[in-house]
């Protein structure tokens, strides 16, 4: 016969259990939370333990109510809301700009990420450095070089594919608070894109062009570029379903596989990319099988921005604001001394259309 469990128990582990995938990251600033009904039903609780476990998370600052819509997790969320002991760093003086490679600046996009920063860096009043944390003496070689963070310091890494995030890890146990541009790692402040906002505009776009069938090619996703591909594939399928359209998530891995969905009988008028070089990619592979664009076929990307930084010609796009994500990235780290170590601490910079000439009225 299975063991009855106390209230009280039941109660502190579906809290645990919760706090622990915020923790984790399964839950991110902004998502909504289980409702009572569905904690009860995952978690095998009663209607009172789950609304005093929803109550217990509004009252620590992890999550806030909406009405008519929800639990939401807060967009600031501290260590103190995990009882964790930290103490709060004392105030930046000195920002500690890490780089992969000196190769990293031949791209214009973390050229100007860079320059924003040196610039908001500049009208603080505080001081700069920069550092790279990889060295590359033979091909497919990466040698890790120690980062030592100075007293006063707090980091801003620009996220790559490779990343290495044990480097990351040992900044934080050094006790350096520590912003990533355009990523997402536990403990760590993270400046991001916007991304909802952006893949807003798009499927508005197409909306008013009289698009009523588009599809979203989530599969064609660059390496380390998963986690926005992921908001982007999400942000499609909830704009689509508001504006009443039709919004494919389609499977196909190969340009061939998105051929053949291209001559079906019931086809999408719109492709979105997730970012602009599979988009361009593609373009070129559907006009050499005889498909034009935007003529048979829209095609739109994401970010404004190709391999060595130089915006994608043609293309409709959503252009990402390197600028604001420098700036967003100074003003973040400046701020997380004010509230101690953080566990989930985010900005978001909002992106703008680009309208070029791969669309057309439907």
């Amino acid at each position: 016969m299975p063991v009855k469990r106390a209230p009280d128990y039941l109660y502190a582990e579906t809290l645990e259990r919760i706090r622990g995938k915020i923790h984790r990251g399964e839950f991110l600033p902004g998502d909504r939370l289980p409702s009572i009904a569905e904690i009860q039903q995952k978690f095998n609780v009663g209607r009172n333990t789950a609304i005093r476990v929803i109550n217990e998370l509004q009252l620590e600052g992890l999550a806030a109510k909406r009405k008519g819509k929800g639990t939401f997790l807060r967009k600031v969320i501290t260590s103190a809301s995990f009882n964790v002991p930290r103490h709060a760093p004392p105030a930046i003086r000195r920002v500690l700009f890490l780089l992969k490679s000196p190769a990293v600046m031949n791209s214009a996009f973390p050229r100007r990420i860079l320059e924003s920063v040196m610039a908001r860096v500049a009208s603080l009043k505080m001081d700069f450095r920069m550092e790279h944390w990889a060295a590359a003496p033979a091909a497919n070689q990466a040698f890790i070089l120690p980062v030592k963070p100075g007293p006063g310091e707090g980091a801003i890494i620009y996220y790559t594919g490779d990343l290495n995030l044990l480097l990351l890890q040992d900044m934080l146990e050094k006790g350096c608070p520590c912003v990533l541009v355009d990523g997402v790692f536990p403990n760590c402040g993270s400046v991001l894109t916007d991304n909802d906002y952006g893949l807003t505009l798009l499927v508005n776009h197409l909306c008013e062009l009289g698009h009523r069938h588009v599809a979203f090619a989530g599969h064609f996703t660059p390496p380390g570029c998963v986690f926005n591909a992921t908001e982007r594939m999400e942000a499609f399928v909830r704009a689509t379903a508001k504006r009443g359209m039709r919004g494919d998530v389609l499977a196909e891995t190969t340009f061939c596989d998105l051929l053949r969905t291209l001559r079906a009988k019931k086809r999408p008028s719109a492709l979105l990319f997730p970012q602009d070089i599979s988009a361009i990619n593609a373009w070129r592979f559907l006009a050499s099988r005889g498909i034009r664009v935007p003529e048979d076929v829209s095609l739109c990307g994401f970010d404004d921005c190709l391999a060595g930084g130089l915006p994608p010609e043609h293309l409709t796009t959503v252009r990402v604001a390197a600028d604001g994500l420098g700036r967003a990235a100074v003003d973040l780290l400046a701020e997380m001394p004010a509230v101690g170590a953080s566990m989930l601490y985010w900005r978001r910079v909002k992106p703008r259309l680009i309208v070029r000439d791969s669309v057309a009225p439907r």
